[in-house]
C-alpha cells in the first residue's frame, strides 16, 4: 500500500523523484491532462505514485462500453456487476457480518476467499446469531439451507469478487445500459464499416482494437503513449482510419463543447501523432482519418469526423501544450498551473 503524500517526508519525496527522473518520461493524454490543469495532481500520481480511483459515472460507463464492443472476452476481467435480486435486507447484512469477518481471517492468513457460500458454515452459523436470523430454528442445518439460497449465494460472489481492487463495480442497469449501446453500434452498418468490423468483397483492411502505442520524441525530453480504441488500415483507399469511442451525458449536437471541456482535441492530436509517427510509417503515402465515434444520453449514436484543417489546429495546440509540459519537467515545478507559475507566480487579470 503506498504511503499518503500528506505523512511523506521530504527526503522520501526526493528520492521519488530522483527515480522519477532518472529514467525516460512517457506522456499519456490522460497524464498531459493531469499536467496541464492541476501538475500538483500529476506530481501526487505519477512521482510520488499515490494512486486514485476513477469514480466517475460516465467514465465507467465509457470503460464498460469499451470493453464489450472492443474486448468482450475480458469483461469480467474487468468489471463486477452486483446482484439485481438481493436475498432479505437481514440476510444482506448477516452475509456482509460473514464477509468482514473471512475477510480479516484471509488479509491475516493470506488465503483468498473462495466464492461458495457454503464453504463458510461454522463462520455463517455465528453470524447469523450475530444479526438474530433464524434464531428460531434449533437445527443448524435447517438455519443454513435457509441463508444459502441462489440469491445469498449470488450476493456473496459479488462481495468476494469486489475485493479485487483492478475490478470496476457496476450495477445491473449499468451493464444493461452499456450493451444496449454497443448492441446500436453493431447494428450500425456505417459505423461498422468505418471500424473494420464490416468489409466490402475484395477490401484489403488490417484491424487493431484496444492498441497500445508508444513513439519517440527525439526533440524533446519525454515520448508520447496511448491505448487507441480502433485504427483500420484500409488498403484499396490508401487509408488509417482512426477511432474513437466516446460516452457523453450530454446530447449529440452539444459534443463539440465537449470537446474544449475535456480538451479531446489533445487527445485526438496526440493519437494522431501515435499513428503518423509509428504505423503510417510503415504505409508511406497512407492519409490519416480522425473520428469520434460518439454515444449520447439518449443512446443517440454518431461519427464525428475531424477534417485535416482542424486537425492541423489541434496539432499545434498540442505542441504548445508540449512545451509547457517541457517546462515542468525542466523546472521540476508541479505546485502551479503553467500560465501561474511561468508568470512570476500570479494571476493578471
Amino acid at each position: 500500500m503506498s504511503m499518503p503524500f500528506c505523512d511523506m517526508s521530504a527526503s522520501q519525496k526526493l528520492i521519488l523523484e530522483d527515480q522519477f527522473f532518472d529514467k525516460r518520461i512517457v506522456l499519456s493524454q490522460s497524464a498531459l491532462n493531469k499536467l496541464l490543469f492541476c501538475p500538483q495532481s500529476y506530481y501526487n500520481y505519477y512521482i510520488l505514485q499515490q494512486k486514485e480511483t476513477e469514480s466517475s459515472k460516465y467514465a465507467v460507463e465509457g470503460k464498460m462500453m469499451h470493453c464489450l464492443l472492443l474486448n468482450p472476452e475480458v469483461f469480467h476481467d474487468e468489471f463486477v456487476i452486483s446482484p439485481t435480486a438481493l436475498p432479505s435486507e437481514k440476510l444482506v447484512a448477516a452475509l456482509f457480518t460473514l464477509f468482514t469477518t473471512c475477510q480479516i481471517d484471509s488479509d491475516a492468513t493470506g488465503n483468498p476467499l473462495t466464492l461458495t457460500l457454503s464453504d463458510y458454515q461454522e463462520e455463517l452459523l455465528v453470524a447469523l446469531t450475530v444479526n438474530n436470523l433464524y434464531q428460531s430454528y434449533k437445527d443448524n442445518a435447517k438455519k443454513l439451507s435457509s441463508a444459502i439460497t441462489d440469491k445469498s449465494q449470488a450476493y456473496w460472489e459479488f462481495l468476494v469478487k469486489s475485493t479485487d481492487k483492478r475490478k470496476s463495480i457496476v450495477s445491473y442497469d449499468q451493464f444493461i445500459e452499456a450493451q444496449h449501446a454497443v448492441d446500436k453500434i453493431k447494428n450500425n452498418v456505417s459505423i461498422m464499416k468505418l471500424m473494420g468490423y464490416i468489409t466490402e468483397p475484395g477490401e484489403m483492411v488490417q484491424q487493431m482494437n484496444e492498441q497500445s502505442l508508444q513513439a519517440i520524441q527525439q526533440e524533446r525530453d519525454f515520448d508520447i503513449k496511448g491505448i487507441l480504441d480502433n485504427y483500420v488500415v484500409n488498403h484499396m483507399t490508401n487509408t488509417i482510419l482512426v477511432n474513437d469511442l466516446k460516452k457523453t451525458s450530454k446530447d449529440i449536437l452539444s459534443f463539440e463543447e465537449s470537446i474544449l471541456k475535456y480538451r479531446y482535441d489533445l487527445q485526438a492530436a496526440m493519437y494522431y501523432t501515435l499513428i503518423r509517427d509509428t504505423v503510417a510509417k510503415n504505409y508511406p503515402g497512407y492519409k490519416i482519418e480522425f473520428r469520434f465515434i460518439v454515444v449520447d444520453n439518449m443512446l443517440q449514436i454518431a461519427p464525428v469526423r475531424i477534417t485535416p484543417e482542424t486537425m492541423d489546429i489541434w496539432l499545434n495546440n498540442l505542441e504548445e501544450t508540449f512545451a509547457k509540459a517541457t517546462f515542468h519537467f525542466k523546472e521540476r515545478r508541479f505546485d502551479l498551473p503553467y500560465s501561474i507559475a511561468s508568470n512570476n507566480n500570479e494571476i493578471v487579470l
